[in-house]
């Protein structure tokens, strides 16, 4: 037999040894503690991943596109020709003027509310179906002149609905003092993101030129088809002289926090593998003990120090591997049928809460979180990572305690 198979049959035979003593309980108890953790990382990034990335695309495709231009005017399409030309090579999806401005909103029954101001063309509105898909219209229509499209929860603070009327204070281009405005809700949008639905109005944007009486704050959005263009495209637009701002710089904070909160959140879940790695340090160290005299022989038949240091490796990593593999298994599934596995726990929950008269509770509710579903979202690369953490740190903990009891050569013993 080969020398590898040899290392590889033995430390196979000592990681999964037969019957059902203290040894066969204390892998099984290491292969469930890696299984743990690995099934708490899979679903917690998962349902991470499944926000910030529903986050993402809502502001993509309603505020800031893959790339924005600073034009402050409106571009001609035969002065811009070059632009137009570079929209082609790069496979621009949607490329549309908008104007943006802060102002303040109410009814008649309500007081004022800080809200944004979006002019959008009516072009754009039938041309961009991922605005339209983001910017779902409850009821109502797309406003015109004279007609404003308000999120959900902006008319609910104002306590207004499709058909009412609402005042809006405008500063045109040149006046020193606002105006009062008087509009009325052509339609209600819920884009399942609370910050668009609680401070967005949508105009028309040649009746907000109109009011506004200038194109000062207008600019356009460019939305691609592969998103690897974005730096290319950046690139030759500001070497056409025009201010280009990718989607990366336009929400720096925003997506830095996400990553931060991402980042930290997978530290904290490598606490398990740690504690794990511990506990499978601990349990090597004492088989190595009580098979002292047994790895003294496998050293008098010609096995080195470092090989049998390698045979408590592969028991670590052998520990991983189940783990890690039954980890990603549970875990998926688990990340897939998250709502289905809280309503159970939720109704199991509450038949216990029952039998001692309390009131109901619910694990997850829809009103507080903002959410009709948990999104869930796996990347192949996070599961990459975990499977890699796993394994490399349960295979560490078995070379380290492999290490100290070889240091002696067998006739110490």
């Amino acid at each position: 037999m080969a020398r590898p198979k040899l290392i590889a049959s033995i430390a196979w035979r000592y990681f999964w040894p037969k019957g059902r003593g203290a040894r066969a309980s204390g892998v099984a108890l290491a292969v469930l503690g890696v299984m743990i953790g690995v099934l708490a990382m899979v679903s917690v990034l998962g349902v991470m991943n499944g926000l910030q990335q529903g986050y993402i695309r809502t502001i993509l495709e309603v505020e800031s596109g893959h790339l924005q231009i600073y034009s402050h005017r409106l571009l001609d399409n035969q002065q811009d020709e070059a632009i137009l030309e570079l929209f082609a090579r790069h496979r621009v999806r949607n490329f549309s003027a908008r104007m943006k401005e802060t102002t303040m909103m109410r009814s008649f029954i309500s007081g004022y509310q800080a809200v944004q101001l979006v002019g959008v063309s009516e072009a754009t509105w039938s041309e961009d179906t991922g605005l339209r898909a983001q910017l779902n219209i409850k009821s109502g229509y797309f406003p015109p002149a004279g007609f404003v499209l308000l999120g959900s929860e902006l008319a609910t603070k104002l306590r207004v609905d499709v058909g009412s009327l609402v005042t809006i204070l405008v500063l045109a281009e040149g006046s020193l003092e606002p105006y009062a405005l008087t509009l009325e809700v052509s339609g209600l949008f819920s884009s399942g993101y609370y910050t668009f639905d609680a401070n967005l109005a949508i105009l028309n944007l040649d009746y907000m030129r109109e009011l506004l009486g200038s194109d000062r704050s207008i600019f356009y959005t460019i939305k691609l088809e592969d998103m690897r263009e974005i730096k290319k495209l950046e690139s030759h637009l500001t070497g056409l002289g025009y201010e280009a701002q990718s989607w990366q710089e336009y929400n720096r904070a925003f997506f830095g926090a996400l990553q931060l909160e991402k980042s930290l959140m997978s530290l904290m879940l490598q606490l398990i593998f740690i504690v794990t790695a511990i506990n499978i340090y601990q349990g090597r160290r004492r088989m190595i003990l009580q098979k002292e005299r047994e790895s003294m022989i496998l050293r008098t038949l010609g096995l080195s120090g470092r090989e049998l240091r390698i045979i408590f490796l592969l028991q670590g990593f052998f520990i991983g591997l189940f783990g890690t593999s039954l980890g990603i298994l549970f875990g998926i599934a688990l990340a897939w049928n998250l709502d289905t596995v809280i309503q159970w726990l939720s109704l199991a929950i509450n038949q216990i809460l029952n039998l001692f008269g309390m009131h109901v509770y619910l694990l997850f509710d829809n009103s507080l979180f903002y959410l009709q579903k948990i999104p869930v979202e796996i990347f192949w690369s996070d599961i990459l990572f975990i499977s890699t953490s796993a394994i490399g740190i349960t295979s560490f903990a078995g070379w380290i305690a492999g290490r100290a009891p070889f240091a002696r050569r067998p006739l110490e013993l």
